[in-house]
């Protein structure tokens, strides 16, 4: 993803994915590394998923209240 507000926040850099700069060089790149490099892939796609099960409704509302300091 283009390191961008909001992009940013929804990954991991080379954790659940890849952020980059907001160029179409830099995305084309990391886009040519991740079909080059099939365990990196399988490492990032398999952390994003076990990832976004923790991403729940009732979890984001406890953050939501922390932010606004009512918890």
């Amino acid at each position: 993803v283009y390191d961008v507000d909001g992009l940013r926040d929804s990954v991991r850099n080379r954790e659940t994915g890849l952020i980059t700069q907001p160029h179409p060089e830099t995305l084309s790149k990391r886009i040519i590394e991740l079909l080059s490099d099939s365990e990196l892939y399988d490492h990032l796609r398999t952390a994003a998923w076990q990832w976004s099960k923790e991403l729940t409704f009732n979890q984001s509302y406890k953050d939501f209240k922390k932010v606004l300091e009512l918890a």
